[in-house]
């Protein structure tokens, strides 16, 4: 019996360990499952995975609106979802950044035009009328005289002579003297003033009288010197001057008057006169002349302001 038990455990162990206990029969007939890598390695298993992925991002999109009927408000979470929620609000449009361009281009554009139709308008208008008041510029027509009148009563301010006469002659006289009906400040007549702006030029000289700030303006065919007479509109001569032969006009000045107008004296009546003579250049300085009442300071004398 001794001899029997040790060839027993040597059988024993040399079967190894126990074997583990039998499947039942459903799992015995399932079909084993792939592994993972075959799985997703499969056209048809990333398409399936593609599609679930666009599921979930849709689902997280529409949580992220949230919208208060009561208030009409959107808040949105995404920088996207804020410029929707805002467009949906009457307040708000949605512009792309290309069409914003687009009128920011157009605007340019269109006020560029305009101010270049602006500048010739301006510029032809300049060729046509007269320079500001206080310069002499060359024009198609001749030379731009400009000046001032002014006048200064006795106790009172210096203002503008408006109405007073001025009148550039050319130093070669007419033929014929002219009358002096139109010259004088007191002949308002149009078709006189017509008349007798029309003698002048046809002479090579020019007439204007001063606005209501006293400014003056004519045009002289050509530079050079000219004889210059301005009669006041607002001022007078004293009587006890007017009252002498000639109404008391200087002897020189009425000399050189009468070889223009056939009765220069009637021509200036009462009014305070001068009668001058000037060169006229393109770019020259403008003219002042100040009549005064009573002493003479200086500031009858034509010259520059």
């Amino acid at each position: 019996m001794s001899s029997d038990q040790p060839r027993e455990k040597t059988l024993q162990e040399s079967k190894g360990p126990p074997l583990p206990p039998p499947l039942p029969e459903a799992q015995r007939r399932a079909k084993p499952r792939e592994p993972a890598a075959t799985r997703t390695g499969t056209p048809h298993r990333k398409e399936e995975s593609v599609e679930r992925a666009k599921t979930d991002v849709a689902a997280e999109t529409m949580e992220s609106f949230s919208v208060d009927d009561s208030a009409a408000v959107v808040s949105v979470a995404s920088p996207i979802g804020r410029l929707r929620g805002k467009a949906e609000n009457s307040d708000y449009v949605l512009i792309s950044r290309r069409r914003i361009q687009a009128y920011v281009l157009l605007l340019m554009g269109t006020g560029c035009v305009g101010f270049m139709v602006g500048r010739g308008t301006a510029g032809s208008h300049r060729s046509s009328s007269a320079p500001a008041s206080g310069s002499a510029s060359q024009t198609a027509a001749g030379i731009w005289l400009t000046g001032y009148v002014h006048f200064a009563a006795k106790g009172k301010p210096v203002a503008a002579d408006a109405g007073a006469v001025v009148i550039a002659l050319p130093l070669h006289p007419p033929e014929e003297r002219l009358a002096v009906e139109g010259f004088r400040p007191w002949n308002t007549s149009l078709a006189l003033r017509k008349e007798a702006t029309d003698q002048v030029a046809a002479l090579g000289g020019a007439f204007a009288t001063a606005d209501t700030d006293g400014n003056f303006n004519l045009v002289v065919p050509r530079p050079g010197e000219y004889y210059l007479l301005i009669v006041s509109n607002k001022l007078a001569r004293p009587a006890a001057v007017t009252s002498r032969p000639n109404r008391g006009i200087d002897e020189l000045d009425l000399k050189g008057m009468a070889r223009y107008f056939d009765r220069p004296a009637d021509l200036i009546g009462p009014q305070a006169y001068l009668w001058t003579r000037v060169e006229v250049q393109s770019g020259m300085s403008p003219l002042r002349h100040v009549f005064q009442e009573g002493d003479n300071l200086g500031l009858d004398q034509i010259g520059l302001p």
